[in-house]
């Protein structure tokens, strides 16, 4: 029954019930029992709809949850493509930074070569000079020590006896050979030294 037909119900029993007129009584029983049917029959709808949501609801679940595998599988594809070109890229990049220090540690090599090769040759012009003066030097000194010898030789011949002169004449030669020995170590540690300048 609708609630039009009850309000219409309603008011016939107040209008009967002026006018004195008898009104059958309805029994309500069926109304009841067609209203919680219908009750339960929208409740089983409802529980029908909530469910196909519910199984709706886990369907798309399900799609998403795959998709999103999909998607993350291809990002970190492509993630780890870009990180392996980044990594290509810093390895390539240090390579040639290091081939640069190389080249420039080649380079300084061959320029101290270079230097060390124009300092041996002057110091070898140097030693050769300094070699060179001192062996004039050292001429120089043997010939005044042998004029000078010559001299005192002579002086002792005159003045002494043969013996006398034999004796000096040995000192001197000692003298000289030491001097001559002495210039030549000198002449030596020279030359040592200025080779290891």
């Amino acid at each position: 029954m609708s609630e039009a037909e009850i309000l219409k119900r309603i008011k016939e029993l107040v209008e009967s019930r002026d006018n004195k007129q008898s009104i059958p009584v309805i029994d309500p029983t069926a109304n009841v029992l067609s209203l919680v049917g219908a009750a339960m029959n929208r409740q089983d709808d409802l529980r029908d709809a909530e469910n196909r949501r519910i199984d709706d609801l886990r369907n798309l679940q399900s799609q998403y949850d795959t998709e999103i595998r999909r998607l993350r599988a291809n990002f970190q594809s492509e993630l780890s493509a870009a990180e392996s070109k980044r990594i290509d890229a810093l390895a390539t990049a240090e390579s040639r930074r290091l081939d640069a220090v190389l080249a420039g540690m080649k380079a300084d090599v061959a320029l101290a070569s270079e230097k060390a090769g124009a300092t041996a040759a002057t110091l070898a012009a140097s030693v050769a000079s300094t070699a060179s003066a001192t062996a004039s030097q050292i001429n120089e000194l043997r010939n005044t020590l042998e004029k000078r010898l010559a001299t005192v030789e002579q002086n002792q011949y005159q003045g002494a006896g043969a013996q006398i002169q034999r004796t000096e004449g040995r000192k001197d030669s000692q003298w000289v050979v030491g001097t001559i020995i002495v210039a030549g170590f000198a002449l030596v540690e020279v030359l040592i030294h200025l080779l290891h300048l």
